[in-house]
């Protein structure tokens, strides 16, 4: 089996320090192992950590001054030479079994091109008793993926820190470069847009592996009110992008929208003896629906083509 470990970075020396530290310690006995990290951009003391660990480990290191995640993960993919591409993220720290299990996953479903595994958070000390109690949106705020209980066939995609794809499938498609991370404002879904672009064009399901098991270190302005709704307003702007439609709009966004905002609204309104957790999840909600409606709104919007003209 050859693997090629893939993830774009910027301006987390510290932790992506911790994360080629995991790396080392991977078991790789008859695997083919080669890491690619792209930064873009850093201007902290990333290159040196990279020139540190390119000593200690089969690590390729190079600059993309270009904003934008999927730009790096597009140059990492035409680079690589594994047969097996894992996708993951510089602040992640890597059971030392990672790579064995989904090796052994790829042999089991032989048919099978997507992989995710299990993304559990790691959260910093000081975090609040409340967001460590939030329910329904822990995917999208921690990248926590655990949507069942053993190996198999599931309905959610895979998350960004821990997924494995078919090298074949990047014969076909590309990652769509107009979303996702490219500075602080941007439209999230970058790899579940190309995951369910992948499920509806190509008929490819995915695979759990809980066994390939990361955890995601958490920062701590990561457990701040503040970082959070920020998080909703981009997944919302994600999400219109995800949920195109030829619905009758008004201002430019498809009507149900402006339904479900107005519930929202609604709803976010303080309650007497609401919870914190649920009260924060209501306006969580809202902020989602704003950025929804700010992308649809943007005057960018219409006009957004996907990499090398992929229909989504």
């Amino acid at each position: 089996m050859s693997i090629s470990i893939i993830l774009s970075t910027r301006n987390r020396a510290a932790l992506l320090d911790q994360t080629l530290a995991s790396f080392s310690k991977l078991d790789t006995s008859g695997l083919t192992v080669e890491f690619l990290v792209v930064d873009n951009g850093s201007q902290d003391s990333t290159e040196d950590v990279l020139k540190r660990w390119s000593n200690q480990l089969p690590l390729n290191f190079w600059h993309c001054s270009t904003p934008g995640k999927n730009i790096c993960l597009n140059q990492a993919v035409r680079k690589s030479t594994g047969t097996l591409l894992v996708f993951t993220d510089d602040d992640v720290q890597a059971n030392p079994s990672w790579l064995q299990e989904f090796s052994a996953a790829t042999r089991r479903w032989p048919d099978h091109a997507l992989f995710g595994g299990r993304i559990d958070p790691l959260f910093p000390t000081n975090t609040p008793k409340w967001i460590k109690n939030i329910k329904g949106q822990r995917t999208v705020l921690f990248s926590e993926y655990t949507p069942a209980d053993e190996e198999g066939v599931v309905a959610k995609p895979p998350v960004g820190p821990n997924m494995l794809v078919r090298r074949s499938l990047f014969d076909l498609a590309a990652f769509d470069e107009t979303i996702g991370p490219a500075g602080n404002q941007y439209a999230m879904g970058s790899e579940t847009e190309f995951l369910n672009r992948m499920q509806r064009e190509q008929g490819q399901p995915f695979v759990y592996v809980p066994t390939a098991q990361v955890k995601h270190m958490i920062r701590e302005d990561q457990v701040t009110e503040q970082w959070i709704l920020g998080r909703a307003f981009r997944a919302g702007r994600g999400m219109a992008r995800a949920i195109q439609t030829s619905r009758m709009k008004i201002a430019r966004v498809p009507w149900p929208i402006w339904m479900r905002y107005g519930l929202a609204k609604i709803k976010s309104l303080p309650g007497i003896h609401q919870p914190l957790e649920q009260r924060f999840e209501e306006t969580w909600t809202l902020e989602k629906w704003k950025g929804c409606i700010f992308e649809y709104q943007s005057s960018a919007f219409p006009t957004h083509e996907p990499l090398n003209g992929i229909q989504h």
